[in-house]
């Protein structure tokens, strides 16, 4: 299977509510990622704070997020509402919800739309465990 067909787990699993998601390495390497919305392909991570959320999930750091926020996607600023269960839950004003979770080798990006933040972090966490079985 492709990277990005992995990547389109997490819209399949999310009820079309899904706008973005994206795999990376631990290094901040694209590995693979699924553009459902039209403006999804101006959708870059910035590999720096991408690196610093890592290091914080790795150091179970969480007031890390509530303290800095995420700045990970295109330079919006995210402010974080949530980390359980290893996923991350943030939200911006103009560019909606972000989800985060990580795998031993993985992290995975989902954005969701206005509307649909429940079933975009189902579709991360559904493509987290899908990974993590395939050892990942």
């Amino acid at each position: 299977m492709s990277w990005d067909a992995w990547a389109n787990i997490v819209p399949q699993g999310s009820k079309s509510h899904c706008t973005c998601a994206i795999i990376l390495g631990h290094d901040g390497a694209p590995w693979g990622r699924c553009d459902v919305d039209e403006k999804a392909p101006d959708v870059q991570v910035i590999k720096d704070e991408l690196l610093r959320i890592l290091d914080a999930l790795k150091n179970d750091n969480s007031s890390y997020f509530y303290e800095n926020g995420l700045k990970c996607i295109a330079g919006r600023r995210y402010i974080c509402t949530q980390v359980i269960d290893g996923v991350i839950r943030a939200y911006s004003r103009d560019f909606f919800g972000l989800y985060i979770t990580t795998t031993k080798q993985t992290c995975v990006i989902g954005l969701s739309d206005e509307t649909g933040g429940r079933d975009v972090n189902n579709g991360v966490t559904e493509l987290r465990e899908k990974l993590l079985n395939a050892g990942y």
